[in-house]
């Protein structure tokens, strides 16, 4: 009874909106980068998000027509629902909504958290790269003295990761082809009744491996899982998760792993 009633406020604030989408996606697959591209489509221009000034999952576009809720699977339930009704004016006012969830299953999307008109979008990274960002992250903030258990890679991460890659839902916006080409960016756009292609300047582009927030140049996309540091450490962890869970990379990735010198 309580779910259903969570459920119905959460449809009740979020009804006034045109369009609802829920992004879900493994963390460091490029999350932020395809909602940042995506607001600006919607709005059909560059926008800057804005985190709301209580809770930083929250945040608006200058314009107000974009409400954005980030990994909403980190709020816990009276938090989630306090927050809405907090923001109720400016969530009643939004023309779009878009709520993603990182680390989570197509599943999620029957969470009461989510509307159910919501539009689907699973955001995919090759798998090499992924863990690759992933691993240096935990090891960049290791030194700065900072925990970083959301980016763990242990058994649950893997069995996510599989079945996401097993039976993936809604349109799937894959990282590697909207970072290269143009063309595949319009076909995606064009999926969803949209045709505005602006590239996000800072929202989600940062990297794991360097501080500045700006677009990755094409020729290092692919090729993230050369620059891990320490190499040694993560030569032997990707050696060692590639055999455990040999369906997780492709063909291509399982070459890639083995052609990895130590130094």
């Amino acid at each position: 009874m309580k779910k259903l009633l969570a459920r119905l406020c959460v449809e009740w604030m979020m009804a006034c909106a045109q369009r609802v989408f829920f992004v879900y996606g493994m963390r460091r697959s490029g999350n932020h980068a395809c909602v940042g591209w995506l607001v600006n489509s919607l709005e059909r221009e560059a926008v800057a998000l804005t985190e709301s000034d209580h809770v930083k999952n929250f945040n608006y576009s200058g314009s107000g027509a974009t409400f954005y809720a980030n990994d909403v699977s980190t709020l816990a339930s009276r938090r989630y629902l306090k927050c809405l009704y907090h923001d109720l004016k400016k969530i009643r006012a939004a023309k779009f909504i878009i709520i993603s969830a990182e680390d989570k299953t197509a599943d999620y999307r029957q969470s009461w958290r989510i509307p159910r008109r919501s539009e689907t979008i699973f955001v995919h990274r090759d798998t090499l790269n992924l863990m690759a960002s992933r691993f240096q992250n935990l090891n960049r903030r290791a030194r700065e003295g900072l925990g970083a258990n959301m980016q763990s890679m242990k058994a649950k991460f893997f069995a996510t990761l599989m079945a996401n890659i097993e039976r993936p839902q809604g349109l799937v916006w894959d990282f590697e082809r909207w970072h290269h080409e143009k063309a595949w960016r319009m076909s995606f756009l064009s999926q969803l009744g949209l045709d505005c292609d602006i590239l996000p300047s800072t929202v989600g582009l940062g990297s794991s491996f360097s501080s500045d927030r700006q677009v990755i140049p094409n020729s290092k996309v692919g090729q993230r899982f050369t620059m891990v540091e320490p190499r040694d450490a993560w030569i032997s962890f990707i050696r060692g998760a590639a055999s455990q869970y040999p369906d997780a990379f492709t063909p291509a990735e399982h070459a890639s792993i083995r052609q990895l010198v130590t130094p």
